[in-house]
């Protein structure tokens, strides 16, 4: 109780003083109190001070203080984040041919509203970004190979796609996802790795699961997905005739597939026609009307749809046998641009009277089955994507980029709030800011602790997560004996002259959320060099296969790849026309396809690559991020020594843990440093081989 400690806490020791008697009070003992610890006007330490008691002993005063760093970690101000969190509607953009295309460019896509100030996704005021793109990757393995039956102008034998969704999801840079994690903490980040080109060409699926369609269910967007049956009774509409005009054919309202009653947005249920009461409004129909001609004569019959402004679609004219049956079926997608627009399912016969009728049949055996998918607009709502990915915690997310490349964080000395992020062999093995320091001179040798590194695991296993769904990488597993694709394992049984070592167990590192990806062709042999991610689950009861809530996938971007003989055929949807295409957005975990010696790998392991990859390249995350890490730990030569020294405030206040110690001819990296002021030190050192 100096006099100054006295003024600093106003007497505290005086049980006769109260808060009222100290106007203004200077110290509560109930507030948080900043405070520094300084030596030789240098600041060893920066944080508060909390008062434990006041000891009086014959009148000698004491008080007993704490001083602690109430340090707030990145990892507990995520807690319980999430994806959903992140708001990515700046993102919003058309969903068609145009945007997918454009996203393989340069410039990047065009978004529905311009980037606004301090955007991380491109040029604030401009409308274009290529933080988002689409490459083309088998979500569903239900890609037809074109025989000319779905009356589309596709290629023959080339792949056919009946929907942009089952090639095209949105995948979103890795860097961009980062940046706006950040954005939302009172932390920044300095990383030269982060922006090294290699690592903004990764990006992170979005995908939303085994639905098709983007938009389906989507009741904020006006949509529903709908199925009705035409029946001949009860609740049936009745008997539905044609006549030598184009009449409606019929559906049922009541008789649904789904809990829906209404069926799609403005479809009127007693003049079986769809009236657009919005901009912009689009369908995908996929229908099957079953007719029956009644009479012992052949009779010709014409169906169509019939769009108030581009007139027919899907029209034929078939001719059907006496007392037989016709499906007209089909598939497409169609765009009520305006308020007023109608659509509706048509069909008429060559010949008068009551020849040519809707089948009558009973619910539920046969009818007409028609599905609508209605969406108010192609605009790619983020809401939608992140049903799945939103579920996606923002610290898991980083843990695993953290994990994957051996990623050590370190604060930025000068901004305590901004973390140095880098991986361990930059920021340790190959640093060009990391001094070596010269403490001969300061050690106290009389007494020395040396322990040598006997706790390690015996076996350590890289991998990512098994997403058990995805079939290709089940099948792979299958087909090599339980190896998991992408991973790697270290051994570490024998050592110096094959002798064995005392470790035991075995430990494992994930690179949780994400998982292993497997790239191949389509086909291997009617299109070699179509090759894609492969991301699908299969049911083997009854032999199909569909896409699925994978877990998180990351992919490096290859560029734009020209087929050299074959196309894909590209439907229209979303108002814009079809096309055959033989170029395509190329993603793999590869950064060469097929790789060459000098490519990387964004896996862990080397193993075997299925056909048109090549051989896996050596530049691994394991070779490249983890292999210089485990040499050193697992060095014979690699000891614990501890040591007391003669640390000044100066030598506390410029050291960092990068820098490399100098004793005695041997380097060491510092482990732990127990500073006491005006004291020896207590120093954990690492002996590096």
């Amino acid at each position: 109780a100096t006099k100054r400690n006295n003024q600093i806490f106003e007497n505290l020791f005086n049980v006769t003083r109260t808060n009222i008697q100290t106007s203004p009070m200077t110290f509560n003992a109930s507030a948080q109190t900043r405070c520094e610890i300084k030596q030789d006007g240098l600041i060893l330490f920066e944080g508060y001070l909390k008062m434990i008691d006041i000891q009086d002993k014959e009148g000698e005063i004491s008080y007993n203080v704490n001083i602690y760093s109430e340090v707030i970690t990145l990892a507990e101000l995520l807690e319980g984040k999430k994806f959903s969190d992140i708001d990515l509607s700046e993102l919003t953009h058309e969903y068609d041919k145009d945007s997918i295309k454009d996203s393989w460019n340069t410039n990047g896509l065009e978004l529905t509203n311009n980037l606004p100030i301090g955007s991380y996704a491109g040029t604030s005021g401009q409308k274009f970004t290529d933080v988002l793109k689409y490459p083309f990757v088998d979500w569903t393995h239900q890609i037809l190979i074109a025989d000319g039956s779905t009356g589309s102008n596709a290629t023959l034998d080339n792949l056919e796609l009946t929907s942009l969704e089952q090639a095209f999801r949105p995948w979103i840079k890795i860097k961009y996802l980062i940046d706006r994690i950040f954005e939302a903490t009172p932390f920044s980040y300095t990383s030269n790795f982060f922006n090294t080109t290699d690592f903004k060409k990764l990006f992170m699926d979005f995908n939303w699961g085994a639905s098709e369609n983007p938009f389906e269910a989507q009741e904020e967007m006006g949509g529903s997905y709908i199925m009705y049956y035409f029946s001949s009774f009860g609740d049936g509409s009745g008997i539905n005739e044609a006549t030598t005009s184009f009449t409606p054919l019929h559906l049922v309202y009541n008789i649904q597939y789904n809990n829906n009653p209404n069926g799609p947005p403005n479809y009127d249920n007693a003049t079986n026609i769809i009236t657009s009461t919005v901009t912009s409004e689009t369908y995908t129909i996929s229908y099957d009307y079953i007719l029956k001609n009644t009479t012992n004569t052949s009779e010709v019959i014409e169906c169509r749809w019939l769009h108030s402004v581009d007139g027919a679609l899907e029209q034929v004219t078939v001719n059907v046998d006496p007392l037989s049956t016709y499906h007209y079926q089909g598939y497409f997608t169609t765009t009520l641009l305006n308020p007023g627009t109608t659509l509706g399912a048509q069909f008429k016969q060559t010949n008068g009277g009551s020849i040519v009728r809707q089948l009558e049949t009973t619910f539920p055996s046969q009818g007409a089955f028609v599905t609508f998918v209605v969406s108010m607009t192609s605009r790619f709502l983020f809401g939608f994507i992140q049903s799945l990915r939103g579920d996606l915690e923002q610290w898991q997310f980083l843990k695993g980029i953290l994990t994957m490349f051996n990623l050590v964080c370190m604060p930025d000395k000068s901004n305590p709030n901004n973390i140095i992020i880098e991986p361990y062999k930059d920021m340790f093995l190959e640093n060009s800011d990391s001094k070596e320091l010269d403490w001969t001179e300061k050690v106290d040798v009389t007494e020395m602790t040396l322990k040598p590194l006997t706790d390690l695991k015996k076996e350590t296993i890289f991998k990512f997560e098994e997403d058990e769904d995805d079939y290709p990488f089940e099948n792979y597993k299958r087909s090599v004996q339980g190896f998991l694709y992408g991973s790697q394992s270290f051994a570490a049984d024998t050592t110096t002259g094959n002798l064995p070592t005392v470790f035991e167990g075995t430990e494992e590192i994930v690179a949780t959320p994400f998982a292993a990806t497997i790239p191949k062709p389509y086909d291997a042999n009617l299109f070699p060099d179509f090759i894609t991610p492969a991301i699908y689950s299969y049911n083997a009861d009854d032999g199909t296969s569909e896409g699925f809530a994978n877990a998180p996938r990351i992919m490096y971007n290859n560029g734009t790849k020209t087929l050299s003989t074959n196309s894909y055929y590209i439907p229209p949807q979303n108002d814009k026309a079809s096309e055959n295409q033989s170029t395509f957005l190329q993603f793999s975990h590869l950064t060469d396809v097929p790789a060459l010696s000098t490519s990387s790998d964004f896996h862990f392991g080397i193993c075997q690559l299925l056909q048109g990859l090549g051989a896996a390249p050596v530049d691994n995350l394991f070779n490249t991020y983890w292999l210089p890490y485990f040499n050193e730990l697992y060095n014979p030569d690699t000891r614990i020594m501890t040591l007391k020294v003669n640390l000044t405030p100066g030598d506390i206040n410029t050291f960092n843990f990068y820098d490399t110690v100098f004793i005695r001819n041997r380097t060491f990296r510092v482990n732990k440093i127990s500073y006491n002021p005006n004291d020896l030190s207590i120093i954990e050192f690492i002996l590096i081989p």
